[in-house]
C-alpha cells in the first residue's frame, strides 16, 4: 500500500489542527443542561463517525479476501480494524469524561453507552481470535468470516437499538427519537465544525490505517 501524499498529511495536520483551536476558543451558544461541555461535540461524536468509517474499510478488505484470499487484503482489513478500535475507545474515554459532567458520573450503563462498548467487545473478539490461530491462511479466512458478522452488528448496535431503548443519550424513545442537538436544532457554527470534525478525524482515520498497513506488510516481509 503506498503511502497517502504529503499533502494530504498536510492537509490533515492543519485541519485537525484548527478543529482543536477552534472547538476550544470560539465561543458556543448555549445548550440546555451541556452548558460549556458542548464543546465536546467537535471530539467525542466525530471520533465515533471516524470508528464507523474506517471499519467500513475493514469489512470491504476482509470480503476481498473472502474473494480473492490474497493476504495483503487481511493486513489491511486488520489494520482498520485496530485503527477502529483505537477510536472506538477514545469515543469512550472522552464520553466517559462528558457523562461525568453533564450526569454527575463517569458511567451509568445507559443503552448507547452499554451498547457501544458491546461492540468494542465484539471487534476485540476478532483479535483475540487472530491470535488463537498460527496458520496465516486459516487466520485470514476465519478472521475475515468474523470480520464481516462483526460489521453486520455495528448498525445494531450504534444506529438502531440506543434509538428503541429509554436512556440519558439524546435521541431516546422518551422524545421521540428526534431531540437530538448534535444534528436538530443546532446553532449553524456548531453545525458546521462539527461536520468539519467529523471530516478531519476520518481523514486521520485513513491515515493512520496506510501507515498500520504499511507496518504489517513490511513485517510479513521481513
Amino acid at each position: 500500500m503506498k503511502p497517502v501524499s504529503s499533502a494530504f498529511q498536510w492537509f490533515t495536520g492543519i485541519w485537525i489542527f484548527l478543529i482543536v483551536i477552534s472547538g476550544m476558543l470560539l465561543p458556543i451558544p448555549y445548550i440546555p443542561i451541556l452548558k460549556e461541555t458542548a464543546r465536546n461535540i467537535y471530539f467525542h461524536v466525530p471520533q465515533s463517525f471516524a470508528m464507523v468509517f474506517i471499519l467500513c474499510f475493514s469489512f470491504w478488505n476482509s470480503f476481498q479476501y473472502l474473494r480473492k484470499r490474497d493476504l495483503r487484503f487481511d493486513m489491511k482489513a486488520e489494520s482498520a480494524a485496530s485503527v477502529g478500535m483505537l477510536f472506538g475507545i477514545t469515543t469512550i474515554v472522552t464520553g466517559a469524561v462528558w457523562a461525568d459532567y453533564t450526569w454527575g458520573v463517569f458511567w451509568n450503563w445507559d443503552p448507547k453507552q452499554t451498547l457501544f462498548l458491546g461492540l468494542l467487545f465484539v471487534y476485540g473478539a476478532y483479535f483475540v481470535l487472530r491470535l488463537s490461530v498460527d496458520d496465516p491462511q486459516k487466520r485470514a479466512l476465519l478472521g475475515a468470516a468474523y470480520n464481516l458478522f462483526a460489521f453486520v452488528m455495528m448498525p445494531f448496535l450504534v444506529f438502531i437499538l440506543p434509538r428503541l431503548l429509554p436512556g440519558l443519550h439524546p435521541g431516546a424513545p422518551e422524545d421521540g427519537g428526534a431531540n437530538n442537538p448534535v444534528f436538530t436544532g443546532i446553532n449553524l457554527l456548531i453545525r458546521v465544525m462539527l461536520y468539519s470534525s467529523v471530516l478531519g478525524f476520518c481523514m486521520l482515520a485513513y491515515w493512520l490505517y496506510t501507515i498500520r498497513t504499511r507496518l504489517l506488510i513490511l513485517k510479513s516481509k521481513f
